[in-house]
């Protein structure tokens, strides 16, 4: 029973923390992260930095993405790659050239999905995020690894 208590309290806690649990986007045995690139949810401070300069984006916090698809297929049995109570995502895929379908989450904004094509480097973090423009959203897409802007092209 103090098992099941505690088990229970790690997992809302975990929940909580906003942490997503990893998503293998491949076949086979599971691969050390200097041999998948990573898709995430969450910035760190060097892409809010290279976003503000770039393209005067104080903040993306506020718009939560969901990835619909990866190479034009949805996660088996489920709306979108996202986790259900956080809307957070931790994507591991292989390296080489990928096609992923975006929409944002925000009120009032025209959502439609929105593809980005873009070629995945092995042991790289890419930051998949969404700005707002008035009504309109445009997908952002960062290799936090080497700090640059993927998507959109500059």
């Amino acid at each position: 029973m103090r098992r099941s208590i505690q088990a229970a309290a790690l997992a809302a806690a975990l929940a909580l923390s906003g942490c997503a649990t990893p998503y293998r986007h491949y076949e086979g045995p599971e691969l050390p992260p200097e041999k998948v690139s990573t898709l995430v949810s969450s910035q760190t401070s060097a892409t809010r930095g290279l976003l503000s300069d770039k393209l005067g984006i104080p903040s993306l916090g506020t718009a939560r993405v969901f990835v619909n698809q990866i190479d034009g297929k949805p996660k088996p049995g489920k709306f979108s790659y996202n986790e259900y109570t956080t809307g957070q995502f931790e994507i591991h895929l292989l390296p080489g050239k990928h096609s992923l379908l975006v929409r944002v989450d925000l009120y009032q904004t025209v959502a439609s999905p929105i593809a980005i094509d873009f070629v995945a480097e092995a042991g790289h973090r890419y930051f998949v995020g969404g700005r707002v423009e008035g009504n309109r959203w445009h997908p952002v897409l960062v290799d936090e690894t080497t700090n640059t802007l993927v998507h959109p092209p500059r």
